[in-house]
């Protein structure tokens, strides 16, 4: 209705999947689009999967049967926000300020937690518990939130502005990379 493209909606839509289902999609994640151009016949693959660490010794990896789990050696570089741009770039119609603007709201306002992302809370050990705005994001009151609960994310809010104006490199630069 506002003149956007379908890759508008899906930056959109992922934007306020980062917000509701912070634990399935989050800023922090990577993603990968295909993309078909009815117009042309043409599909378009767009790789946004983030690089494990280069100084990683193969032999670690072997050694452990699989890519660990926890610790320095499991992170990926999050790549979704640079997807985001990638996809935005070659498809987007809409300023990203409008785009984000209703994933801003929500969790600037807040929303109800989902009944999955309750369930999934509830499975999180000590460890996960113990990261930085765990408490402040999941728990109210020393409670863990419950399905319908309200679900603010005031520093989430506060990122996606910063990614609103700045776009990619508000996430990649700045405070938010620093974070």
């Amino acid at each position: 209705e506002q003149g956007g493209s379908l890759v508008d909606a899906m930056l959109a839509a992922s934007a306020m999947l980062a917000v509701a289902l912070p634990h399935a999609s989050s800023l922090g994640g990577c993603g990968m689009m295909l993309y078909f151009d009815a117009a042309s016949g043409t599909v378009h693959a767009l790789n946004g999967s983030g690089r494990a660490p280069a100084a990683t010794p193969v032999q670690a990896l072997a050694e452990a049967g699989a890519m660990p789990q926890r610790g320095v050696r499991a992170a990926l570089t999050p790549t979704l926000v640079r997807l985001w741009a990638r996809a935005h770039e070659r498809f987007g119609r809409l300023p990203w300020n409008s785009l984000l603007a209703p994933a801003i709201a929500a969790a600037d306002a807040g929303i109800g937690t989902a009944e999955e992302l309750a369930r999934n809370l509830a499975l999180a050990d000590a460890t996960v518990r113990a990261q930085p705005g765990f408490q402040e994001s999941f728990m109210r009151q020393g409670q863990l939130l419950v399905a319908g609960q309200p679900m603010r994310q005031p520093r989430l809010a506060e990122a996606l502005q910063t990614i609103a104006r700045q776009g990619e490199e508000g996430f990649f630069g700045g405070w938010v990379a620093r974070s």
